[in-house]
């Protein structure tokens, strides 16, 4: 299953960070930190593959994890935190729902970021209900390891 969400600017500013499943109002301090460092690892990462003549990059590995990528049509980069085990197409799937959703509820949120991202926060319980409904649905039509 999804573990976690950013979507991040173009330029590395994160907008939105959700852990799945988790009260957000509980999460510590330090993720803040943790979404800034990634939201300036991933936008250095998606220059350098536009530097080297590459559209995009998809999908990174690290150790037990997966990172995959997913740019919208704003330049923003949605990036799902899952296990190795699961299927990039699901993750696809999953990560192309709350594209559509989070685009369609801010479509200028690269335009009007001034530092304060409490706007996206609403977008929580949204992302939270996209991931689990679509996780619950294939759960009770059998299909196992996505």
């Amino acid at each position: 299953m999804i573990e976690e969400i950013w979507i991040i600017t173009s330029w590395g500013i994160p907008l939105f960070y959700l852990e799945v499943g988790k009260d957000q109002t509980q999460l510590p301090d330090e993720n803040l930190d943790k979404s800034t460092l990634l939201g300036g690892f991933w936008s250095a990462i998606n220059v350098f593959v536009k530097n080297i003549g590459a559209d995009a990059i998809n999908s990174v590995q690290f150790g037990a994890f997966q990172f995959v990528i997913k740019k919208s049509l704003h330049n923003l980069l949605f990036i799902a935190k899952t296990p190795l085990k699961m299927k990039d197409k699901k993750v696809k799937e999953v990560l192309d729902k709350i594209v559509k959703s989070f685009c369609e509820r801010f479509p200028t949120a690269e335009e009007n970021v001034d530092g304060n991202t409490d706007q996206f926060l609403p977008f929580l319980d949204v992302a939270n209900k996209i991931i689990l409904d679509t996780y619950a649905t294939n759960f009770q039509n059998g299909l196992s390891a996505i």
